[in-house]
């Protein structure tokens, strides 16, 4: 039994399969095994990746005749690993020579953690370097960010595969897109999920990931999610109007919206941090936090938005004061406000939610 399978799903990837699995098979870890799932592809994909499991033993093979969807062939692939660990790529994407050895470590060392997920450098469709991408939170704000959208950059994360074997959680196959944070969802009701900063993939980057109908429909998914996460979570359903609005402001950081929209939203994850702080429980720190950042990100735009001017008022410091909401990351966001309006300057606060 290997320690770590590496399960990747492929449909019609003859142009980039090749690449990703020789990048898992240089790994510096020596006890994995690679597992592709051919989703039905009707190019080269299947002679290509059937090469290599003739070649290589740690590289089997499963095929469905037919197009059945990601979350169908990670399960697939799954199902027939019997690991420790199961890490995620996608066969686009390229996979560092000491990603499993360094998350397998982490793993071993805290076992309270379920999943871990990493940072990214991209690279456009011929491979060319685009940069730096940090994981999508960090790990002291994963319990708050679940409540919004997708904590982890999918193909960079490993998990234990016990969540699927002893606990019988899966893909959901009836979605199309977002099953990842479906998935997490599940995960960390019970269990914790952390993030490492380095980088541990390349991720490509190509037009066929942002068509403008995919994207309508991973946010049309995304906030169906969401809002049954936040149901599950406060024992209430929330409208889904105010879960659309507070997806526009914190995730899109929509600024046409009008000022009032814009509070409105606010309010909502107010409230929200509000009623996770009356509950009580182990994560109180991680809602603080996750709602001061979420404030912080806001505040980068106070000097010259009209519709967050409103963050620098008394009143709404006394009104965070009265219901136990944090105020250290609002404080730093006002200094750095006025520094830059002392400047002439409206202040950049990117990149800096996290020191």
């Amino acid at each position: 039994m290997p320690e770590i399978s590496v399960v990747i799903g492929a449909k019609n990837a003859e142009l980039t399969v090749k690449d990703c699995i020789e990048s898992v098979l240089a790994s510096t870890h020596s006890d994995f095994e690679v597992i592709v799932v051919d989703d039905g592809s009707t190019d080269g994909t299947n002679e290509i990746i059937s090469r290599f499991s003739e070649k290589d033993g740690r590289v089997r093979v499963f095929r469905h005749p037919v197009t059945r969807g990601l979350a169908s062939a990670l399960n697939l692939g799954i199902a027939q690993s019997d690991s420790k660990y199961v890490a995620r790529i996608d066969a686009d994407d390229l996979v560092f020579p000491e990603r499993l050895s360094s998350q397998a470590k982490f793993l071993d060392r805290q076992s309270s953690f379920a999943i871990l997920g990493s940072g990214r450098l991209k690279m456009n469709f011929d491979g060319k370097p685009k940069g730096y991408v940090s994981p999508n939170c960090p790990t002291s704000v994963i319990p708050w960010q679940i409540n919004w959208g997708v904590p982890f950059t999918h193909p960079s994360v490993m998990m234990r595969r016990t969540i699927f074997s002893s606990e019988g959680l899966r893909y959901n196959e009836d979605l199309q897109v977002a099953q990842d944070y479906e998935l997490w969802t599940k995960i960390l009701k019970n269990a914790r999920g952390a993030n490492d900063y380095r980088p541990h993939i390349w991720f490509r980057v190509h037009p066929g990931q942002a068509t403008s109908a995919r994207k309508e429909l991973v946010e049309v998914t995304s906030l169906k999610v969401c809002a049954q996460q936040l149901a599950d979570a406060l024992n209430y359903s929330p409208d889904a109007s105010i879960v659309a609005l507070q997806a526009k402001v914190f995730g899109a950081e929509d600024y046409s919206l009008e000022p009032h929209k814009t509070r409105e939203a606010v309010e909502f994850r107010q409230e929200v941090c509000r009623q996770f702080i009356l509950r009580g429980g182990e994560n109180i720190g991680s809602m603080k936090a996750g709602f001061g950042l979420d404030l912080l990100r806001l505040m980068r735009f106070a000097s010259f938005r009209r519709q967050t001017s409103w963050l620098i008022s008394d009143r709404f410091r006394r009104d965070c004061l009265m219901q136990g909401m944090p105020l250290a990351a609002w404080e730093y966001g006002m200094r750095r406000y006025w520094r830059g309006r002392s400047k002439g300057q409206s202040p950049s606060l990117a990149g800096e939610a996290d020191k």
